[in-house]
């Protein structure tokens, strides 16, 4: 029988193609090389190696049905496909028909986040005069994503080329960007497009430029210094996989809310009549909605109202947000000129405090 590919993915034989690739993408993740380092990195690369197998194998129907009848010996000594149930194959593997070898697993690897089987949400296009046409690659998010895929993985914390590069020497360094998102669209979830220039260098140390137009998913909720990784899209130097590129967030400063984590702050400016009487606020949201909030408290410094779920999403729970915290400025007179008007103050305060 040889190896359980099952067993290698911790799955059932009557598993789902959906729960097939659910536990090859955690898998593949956990037990990538460039995740690990030594002492384990070495067994790190073993595995994945049979990780990849068994999702090549498990995830084709045609080598599963063959796999599933004759084993790993029967898929990889030549059966055909077309005779896989005759009786004739019930003993031995005869040669002549389909022969299973496994693919390079970088290959299979980077196949799946390119669209086989993941929903990534960083796109780069390459437009250059090196390239016939353009390339369109997908790739994950970096692990300070919170948005859940629909594999319910939340992104991924290392950066690499994917394909095989034993001879390659160390990795080049990442090139660092800057860009910036409103509040009302870290509320709602943005995409951005930019566009970066890398350098491409050959073995005479000449280089050229090539320009790439970058998409950016900022889910909602989103918070400044969230790092966006782009494999491969940097500069390139011989020997060496590319380098990647880090985006990383800023937030423009609001008009009039100010972003405290989760929630979100605004300080109404209101005269002291309206501190001691009362006071009806109208704030606009940043969903573009608004919000009417009356208060009949009197208003002392340090007072503040809270409103439930008007603040930002919060990334780790759909569905849900932080509050709307409305403080107060209160207006002071400088002076009171009239005594008549002291006399007043004098005599209402002092009967609303008897």
């Amino acid at each position: 029988m040889g190896r359980d590919y099952y067993n290698v993915l911790g799955v059932s034989k009557n598993a789902s193609l959906n729960d097939i690739k659910k536990a090859y993408k955690k898998l593949a993740l956990k037990y990538h090389p460039d995740r690990n380092s030594e002492p384990d990195k070495e067994q790190a690369q073993k595995k994945f190696v049979e990780i990849n197998e068994a999702y090549e194998v498990l995830s084709d129907d045609e080598k599963k049905k063959i796999y599933d009848q004759f084993g790993e010996e029967g898929l990889k000594a030549g059966i055909d496909p077309n005779q896989a149930e005759s009786p004739a194959y019930t003993t031995g593997f005869p040669p002549g028909g389909f022969s299973f070898h496994a693919s390079d697993p970088f290959s299979v690897f980077e196949e799946f986040f390119n669209g086989g089987g993941h929903s990534g949400g960083v796109h780069f296009t390459f437009n250059s005069g090196n390239h016939s046409g353009s390339r369109k690659h997908r790739f994950p998010q970096s692990q300070n994503f919170m948005e859940e895929d629909d594999f319910g993985y939340q992104g991924y914390p290392f950066a690499s080329e994917f394909k095989s590069r034993n001879h390659y020497s160390k990795q080049t360094a990442p090139v660092e960007r800057t860009f910036s998102c409103t509040l009302e669209e870290l509320y709602r979830g943005h995409k951005k497009r930019l566009r970066v220039t890398r350098n491409i260098f050959n073995e005479r140390g000449e280089s050229n430029q090539e320009s790439n137009i970058i998409e950016i998913t900022v889910p909602p909720g989103s918070t400044a210094g969230t790092e966006f990784v782009v494999p491969g899209a940097g500069d390139v130097y011989p020997g060496k996989p590319a380098g990647d590129v880090l985006f990383i967030l800023e937030e423009k400063l609001h008009s009039y809310y100010f972003r405290d984590g989760v929630d979100l702050i605004y300080t109404a400016k209101i005269t002291l009549a309206q501190a001691l009487t009362g006071v009806k606020i109208n704030l606009p949201t940043l969903d573009g909605q608004s919000v009417e909030v009356k208060i009949r408290d009197v208003i002392k410094p340090g007072y503040e109202k809270r409103i439930p779920g008007r603040g930002m999403p919060i990334p780790k729970y759909s569905g849900s947000f932080g509050d709307l915290i409305i403080k107060f400025d209160i207006q002071w007179p400088n002076r009171i000129e009239k005594e008549e008007d002291r006399i007043e103050i004098k005599r209402v305060l002092g009967k609303i405090n008897k």
